[in-house]
C-alpha cells in the first residue's frame, strides 16, 4: 500500500493532556487554544471525572471522561482516541505549575 493512499485525518498533529480540575487548568487550556497555528486537536483526559466539564472555546477539542488511574492511564486514553479518529502524531503537555 502507498503512503499517499491512506486517508488524510483531519488534524495533523494530537496534543493529549491530562487534567484533574479544570479550575487549575484554566489557564493552561487557555494558552493551547491561544495558538495561531490551529492545525491540532486537543485531547483532554479528566481523570477526576467529578466536577461539570467547562465550555472550550474551540472546536477540535475532546474531553475524555476517565477514571483516576493515574497520570499514564490518562495519556493513554487520548493517544487511542487519537489514533481512533485517525492521527498519527501525538504531543504530550503537562501543565506546569505556577508559583
Amino acid at each position: 500500500m502507498k503512503l499517499n493512499s491512506l486517508p488524510t485525518p483531519m488534524h495533523k498533529i494530537a496534543i493529549v493532556t491530562v487534567v484533574m480540575n479544570f479550575n487549575n487548568s484554566e489557564k493552561f487550556i487557555a494558552s493551547l487554544v491561544a495558538q495561531t497555528d490551529k492545525d491540532f486537536h486537543l485531547y483532554i483526559a479528566d481523570i477526576q471525572g467529578t466536577e461539570d466539564t467547562p465550555r472550550i472555546p474551540f472546536s477540535n477539542v475532546t474531553i475524555l471522561k476517565r477514571k483516576n488511574n493515574g497520570y499514564a492511564y490518562g495519556i493513554n486514553e487520548g493517544i487511542k482516541q487519537a489514533q481512533k479518529d485517525g492521527i498519527q502524531l501525538y504531543c504530550v503537555l503537562n501543565r506546569s505549575e505556577e508559583r
